[in-house]
């Protein structure tokens, strides 16, 4: 999905005279809830994508886990790591431009990841939303935050870098 989102505009140029590839680098830290604690295992993701309109895109994206954290499961302190292993997600982007500015975003779409913590374990997939923002900071780059619910039981801040082709 990546590589089609990243070369697409190349290869249908003649007919899509707006369309903008896109791709990026983010920090991502997660959250994962279980019995009222929680976890923060981080992430590096990667985002490609193409901008159809100035309203609607479409995303894909790629992380993978850089540190596991402890999440305490009981009343005597006993723990256990929690650690993204991969998660892969496809998602429309439906956008408002903010001028030259930048602009706001909803994301809806599907992923598929490998949590590993007690309560869960291997790759697990769910309908996935979320909402973000980019800052254009110089010419094709941008600054970039969202948050996203990627699966039952993990969600996710992101932060980083886009750059438009």
């Amino acid at each position: 999905a990546m590589a089609v989102a990243t070369f697409s505009a190349q290869t249908f140029a003649d007919t899509h005279d707006i369309e903008r590839p896109y791709a990026g680098v983010d920090y991502q830290m997660g959250i994962h809830e279980q019995n009222g604690e929680e976890a923060n295992p981080t992430a590096a993701r990667l985002r490609a994508g193409t901008q159809l309109s100035p309203f609607f895109a479409v995303e894909a994206h790629a992380a993978f886990g850089t540190a596991s954290d402890e999440l305490v499961i009981d009343a005597f302190g006993n723990t256990v790591d929690v650690e993204l292993q991969a998660l892969y997600a496809v998602f429309l982007r439906p956008q408002l431009p903010l001028g030259d500015v930048g602009s706001i975003y909803a994301l809806l779409g599907y992923s598929y990841a490998d949590l590993e913590a007690e309560d869960v374990s291997g790759f697990q997939k769910k309908g996935s939303f979320g909402v973000g923002a980019d800052l254009k900071v110089y010419k094709n780059v941008r600054l970039n935050v969202d948050y996203v619910e990627y699966i039952d039981g993990y969600k996710a801040v992101s932060g980083g870098f886009r750059f438009n082709f």
